[in-house]
């Protein structure tokens, strides 16, 4: 049995994952892992499929493979290829039918869905990919040899000159020559081309599925790179395609200057050879196991697919943007051979230069871009498209220059962000893939989408189009009229491909945030530390695979690690912090004092010793005397620093800085230089003092890296400590002395946790629903390494962010660190901000002078109870709630699907529907239980009673909306609200923008009453104990049957750096051990029941 996980934080795959176990036995063929009700396997390296599953460049399969991408650059390439040299040029078919031709010709690309649908459901003797690809080639090779073998017959223009000369100046003569039938037998060949790229299509459909699959046994780090070589290979045969139309189509017949031709029928036949020989190869070489018939209907299936955010948004946008992008001018080809005079062989060339041009973009975005803002990127290109494309033909029109290597070059160069922007939207699908065994499915979706935008750009092209004389007969007339007639349209056209950039806001968020911000990213193992960010030897690896010349630890993991700091060194990478020997002698507290004391640093009186036996330890600290300061001699962070008053006194240290005077700071500073010289100390460092009342101070510790609190610095001082550290090891000297340092203002750091502040700071994790960040401004800062959609794990430090913020004077900075809190705002996992805000608000912290038991006399102030709240706020969480109940169901971020919760209770269904325009809620909060009735008076207007526990009620007005994304604006009797509003589980919560004291209101709705209330963490219910976060069991100390006493041990967890020891709550007997060593659990699951 697999382990499940849902740590994939930096992918957006909507499907869960299981984590692959080292000893666990995989199954033969990654297609076993694959089933409509199967989930994905993760291997370290992060592909999705069994480990040493790629294909090999040299094997069959990858030759199969390479078969089907030759024939489709080469078939559908050629098919769509001679539209303009046959039927534009040779048969001279009307603009309209010239754009309707190239519209239906590759309207099979519309029917990829489909055609992707029966690859993945409906197996043809027991397979679902290789039968189609053969159908599908059988047909387009029938339909190619039947093209081969159909006379073309004779040529519109008897006498290709005639080509020259306005139909109105043709004499009697001369109209004689022309054949007036040619165009009707275009009919015929627009039937068979449009059939015979419909086989390729679903040939390619199968092939995808095969691709889907190989691309996702591809490590994460590399993920779309195969899709981008199937990409170049693709275009790469579309110049064959090209090259062959271009040379063999370029006699005057066609529109050329050749005089001789390969003709319309010998290409066919060598359409006709390709679709023959792939066949034999699709049946030998590709790879596939036998399956069964998919049982899951389709209409369920798509439904389904559709319930998924990412899924319709990833399609509303591709269909949006193709029907805007793709509005052009129904005259274009007419313009291109009678104004621009473009041959058939410039063309081929230019298509064969736009091929080459698609390879260099596709190959840009897999060298450097698989990490790029792709929305950025697709606006960019899109725009630049359009520029670029407006200056051959705004001087076409008007006969400033025409000539048909200006008409096709300067267009050229807007090839290589068309391919960009292309394969970027390619590779979205990839990332939300769900790979359930629909993979032909899911990319035919977005062909689909694609496509089916043709039609109705065709449709809109033409609708606006009417209104103007840029028909066939108006072209040759050449006129300034038809002139100006031609450039409203293409204005209009540029609009709406102007406009298409719009929706790629629809595109689903793309990757973490601190991913988005690298260039390059690369996996570096499972989610535990000690497997990834702790294994030095893989961090050595990838530098040495991406070229690093320099690495920057940060503030954690190996920051302070003498021995990656030597590795660095040995294997000549720069390592940015300080020499390996200063990181040793400060790395221990007991070895750095001692030279702190030779150097005439103030140390503190204390033990350093190696005996760190309880017995010894105690003896030491009645030596010293009470109170004294116990810390770990290896810790960091704050953590396990404790004060203790007396033998069995134990309490938490609130890690504060007093105010400094000037003189303290510089003297304290002067200290600091002398220690770090000591040390022979390069780099940034922090030196770590005790202040006692009468402002002495002593060495505490050094830490050998950039600090946690560095903005801070960087506020005050106006520097940016992480320049000035690439510059040191850049060996660069500093361009400030420490005498130039002048320090401005007052700045604050408040540190973002996953925690509950109100269950003993327990860390939390989870998904983060809803996020929004305090606006950021010269005073304001915001650190944070999380978006929207992340997953917060249970294996590392729970700081999420780091909000900093800067003030002229103590209370100024105080000020907007409470409103920058207040602005702050995220749902999905607990966090500290609510206690930090009042912490910071807080009249004896605002007074200063703060010290370590501040939490002892004002913790009541700070973590109690919150009181009744406001009753406006209660008002606006009763009409926001029976109006978000009213969306659909998956615009609900966090909407429960549990059959007994207050979202799905079938009695909201008559506030909606009005047949009963009152509704009775009850909404709790913190210990406080309120009743209230809402009114509907008329749409947008309602009336709130609130039920006060003496029977008196109290009326509130309430008018306003909110939309789909819980944003609201309203006014509540004469006061004005706007915020936000989130559904989370069964908690609402709302958030208020007008700077009220207290910013944002949760509350919870009670289960129905026959719901158990089981689960509440921390918690024994009904003799069961629960985990009170999410973590790793690290021991269990008891077993089935054993007889247990109050606050005895029962187990400990592991959980954000930390281990918390689970004890049991009374007397009793162990009924049932519900975990093991080692396992994961959740927040709320059951490890224990006792008798």
């Amino acid at each position: 049995m697999v382990q499940q996980s849902h740590l994939l934080n930096d992918r957006l795959s909507i499907d869960s994952l299981q984590k692959i176990k080292p000893d666990e036995t995989l199954p033969t063929s990654y297609s076993e892992l694959k089933s409509p009700n199967g989930v994905l396997l993760q291997n370290d390296d992060g592909s999705l499929r069994p480990p040493n599953g790629s294909v090999s460049a040299y094997s069959w399969e990858n030759l199969g493979m390479l078969t089907h991408i030759a024939a489709v650059g080469i078939v559908y390439g050629t098919v769509s290829g001679v539209i303009y040299s046959v039927l534009n040029n040779y048969l001279h078919m009307s603009a309209t039918l010239v754009a309707t031709a190239t519209a239906l010709v590759t309207f099979p690309r519309a029917l990829r869905l489909f055609t992707g649908l029966l690859t993945d459901c409906v197996p043809i003797c027991g397979y679902r990919r290789r039968p189609y690809m053969i159908l599908g080639w059988m047909l387009s090779f029938v339909s190619c040899l039947l093209m081969a073998a159909l006379p073309l017959g004779e040529p519109y223009y008897g006498d290709p000159s005639l080509s020259d000369i306005a139909t109105s100046d043709l004499t009697p003569e001369q109209l004689a020559l022309i054949n007036t039938d040619a165009p009707n037998r275009g009919i015929k060949l627009i039937i068979l081309m449009m059939i015979a790229n419909f086989g390729s299509v679903m040939a390619f459909s199968g092939f995808n599925g095969t691709l889907m699959d190989v691309s996702q046994r591809e490590p994460e780090s590399r993920r779309g790179t195969l899709l981008g070589d199937v990409t170049i290979l693709h275009y790469a045969f579309t110049i064959v395609s090209s090259f062959m139309t271009g040379i063999g189509l370029n006699s005057e017949d066609y529109g050329g200057t050749f005089s001789w031709t390969m003709g319309f029928n010998a290409i066919m036949w060598v359409c006709a050879a390709a679709s023959l020989l792939t066949i034999p190869f699709s049946w030998y070489c590709i790879q596939e196991v036998k399956g069964e018939r998919v049982s899951t209907s389709v209409s369920t299936y798509l439904y389904n697919l559709f319930q998924e955010r990412a899924i319709y948004r990833y399609v509303a946008f591709h269909f949006f943007y193709n029907v805007f992008s793709s509005i052009t001018v129904t005259s274009a080809s007419v313009i291109k051979s009678d104004w621009a005079k473009v041959e058939p062989l410039s063309s081929g060339i230019a298509n064969m230069a736009t091929a080459l041009l698609t390879i260099s973009g596709a190959f840009l975005v897999k060298k450097c871009g698989l990490h790029w803002n792709w929305r950025y990127i697709i606006i960019v290109c899109q725009v630049t498209v359009v520029c670029i494309d407006a200056i051959p033909t705004m001087l076409t029109i008007w006969d400033v220059y025409r000539n048909q290597w200006f008409w096709l070059g300067v267009p050229l160069v807007a090839e290589v962000p068309t391919a960009v922007a292309g394969y970027v939207a390619q590779l979205f699908m990839l990332e939300i893939e769900n790979t359930k065994g629909f993979e032909a499915t899911l990319l035919g979706l977005a062909v689909t989408t694609d496509a089916v935008g043709s039609p109705f750009a065709t449709v809109i092209t033409k609708s606006v189009d009417g209104y103007f004389d840029i028909e066939r007969t108006f072209i040759e007339q050449d006129d300034h009229h038809v002139r100006l007639q031609v450039t409203y349209a293409y204005l209009i056209a540029y609009v709406f491909n102007i406009v298409s950039v719009g929706f790629v806001f629809l595109l689903p968020k793309q990757k973490a945030e601190h991913v988005k911000l690298a260039t390059e990213a690369y996996r570096l193992g499972p989610a535990p530390a000690s497997e990834s960010y702790l294994n030095y030897h893989k961090i050595l690896e990838i530098c040495r695979l991406s070229g690093a010349q320099a690495v920057h630890p940060g503030y954690g993991f190996l920051s302070e690690n003498a021995a990656f700091a030597r590795a660095c060194q040995e294997a000549n990478i720069e390592f940015i912090g300080p020499p390996v020997k200063a990181i040793e002698d400060m790395g221990s507290k007991s070895a750095s004092k001692d030279i702190m004391i030779a150097a005439g640093v103030p140390v503190t009186p204390g033990y350093h010793g190696e005996d760190q036996s309880f017995d010894t330890l105690q003896k030491e600290a009645r030596k010293i005397g009470y109170p004294v300061l116990i810390k770990a001699v290896l810790g960091g962070g704050g953590k396990g620093m404790r004060i203790v008053d007396q033998d069995k006194d134990l309490q938490e240290a609130l890690d504060a800085c007093p105010n400094m005077s000037e003189a303290l700071r510089k003297k304290m500073g002067d200290a600091a230089v002398a220690a770090a010289k000591a040390v022979g100390y390069v780099g940034a460092g922090t030196v770590e003092f005790l202040l006692d009342e009468d402002e002495s101070f002593y060495f505490m510790e050094m830490n050998t890296r950039l600090q946690v609190e560095h903005p801070v610095t960087e506020m005050i001082t106006q520097q940016d400590l992480v320049e000035l550290q690439l510059k040191v090891a850049a060996g660069q000297e500093l361009p400030i002395r420490q005498e130039d340092l002048k320090i401005h203002g007052h700045a604050f750091e408040a540190r973002i946790y996953a925690e509950n502040p109100y269950n003993d700071f327990l860390p939390g994790s989870g998904k983060v629903q809803h996020l929004r960040l305090p606006p950021v401004s010269k005073d304001v800062r915001v650190d944070t390494g999380i978006v929207e959609g992340d997953e917060v794990s249970i294996f590392y430090d729970p700081m999420i962010a780091k909000l900093i913020v800067h003030g002229d004077n103590r209370q100024a900075a105080l000020d907007k660190m409470v409103k920058a809190l207040h602005q702050y705002q995220i749902v999905g996992l607990p966090t500290n901000i609510e206690f930090v805000s009042r912490t910071a608000d807080h009249d004896a912290f605002r007074e200063g002078g703060v010290d370590t038991s501040f939490l002892n006399k004002f913790g009541g102030d700070v973590l109690g109870s919150l009181g009744v709240y406001p009753m406006y706020a209660t008002a606006l969480g009763a009409v926001s709630l029976l109006l978000l109940e009213q969306l659909p169901r998956q615009s609900r971020e966090g909407f429960s699907s549990e059959l007994h919760s207050p979202w799905s209770d079938d009695s909201l269904a008559y506030f909606r529907s009005l047949e009963t325009l009152e509704r009775k809620l009850v909404l709790s909060h913190d210990d406080t239980e309120e009743s209230v009735t809402v009114k509907c008076l008329s749409k947008n207007s309602y009336e709130v009673q609130l039920n006060h526990e003496d029977n008196t009620p109290t009326s509130l007005s309430v008018n306003g909306t909110v939309d789909d994304s819980g944003n609201f604006k309203y006014r509540v009797n004469n006061r004005t609200f706007k915020g936000t509003a989130v559904i989370h589980h069964e908690n609402l919560h709302i958030f208020c923008d007008d700077n009220t004291q207290r910013y944002e209101y949760k509350f919870h709705v009670p289960l129905p009453s026959f719901e158990p209330a089981e689960g509440s963490a921390g918690a024994t219910v009904h003799s069961k104990i629960t985990a009170p976060m999410p973590g790793k069991i690290i021991k269990v100390l008891v077993k089935n049957g054993d007889a247990i006493t109050a606050e005895q041990p029962m187990l400990i967890m592991e959980a954000m750096k930390m281990e918390h020891v689970i004890r049991a709550p009374k007397n009793g007997s162990v009924r049932e051990v519900f975990c093991e060593q080692d396992d994961f659990v959740t927040d709320g699951h059951v490890l224990v029941e006792l008798d």
